[in-house]
């Protein structure tokens, strides 16, 4: 092989910088955590060669700065339903095996009981949107042109808790 074809490979294979273009664990944990509202909306974009798709260091950094001076932290609006919120987004998303493995961990450190039945009762009345990347042939950037994480959302708007503080500092989900 040349140069030129592994770079071609390389190219096709990891089309920019950023995570994977599959639903793998940090896909699956961006959307989860921007579903969550533990991200900023557009986290999940994290192909960085899409167009517009760059969250700049910044923009995180100063809302983490004002977030801290209105004492507004995880803790204040982490809730049993919040993960719920995030199951359904996460399910919508394409029922990936990372949001059933990570979701739970996420709130056991937050010390929120969500027990395993509970993903099985969310799951039988989430509607399955995607069939992204290692389940189906869609990628992470075909997603974000269907509207990414808030297209998800709008989608499953009728099993979410819209009321819930986010790290924008409003209740904006």
């Amino acid at each position: 092989m040349t140069e030129a074809e592994l770079s071609e490979m390389e190219e096709l294979a990891c089309p920019g910088c950023g995570s994977c273009a599959g639903m793998f664990t940090a896909n699956t944990m961006n959307c989860l955590m921007e579903a969550l509202g533990m991200a900023l909306p557009g986290n999940a974009r994290s192909l960085l060669l899409i167009p517009g798709a760059c969250i700049w260091p910044e923009k995180p950094e100063k809302q983490i700065l004002t977030l801290l001076s209105k004492n507004i932290r995880p803790a204040r609006y982490h809730q049993s339903a919040i993960a719920g919120k995030c199951f359904c987004c996460g399910y919508g998303a394409g029922r990936q095996y990372n949001t059933v493995l990570h979701l739970p961990a996420v709130a056991s450190e937050a010390g929120i009981k969500f027990p395993l039945k509970r993903i099985n009762e969310i799951s039988k009345k989430t509607p399955y949107l995607s069939k992204l990347s290692p389940a189906g042939e869609m990628h992470i950037q075909d997603l974000d042109r269907a509207g990414g994480i808030p297209a998800v959302m709008k989608e499953v708007k009728s099993l979410l808790h819209t009321e819930l503080m986010t790290v924008t500092g409003q209740n904006d989900r």
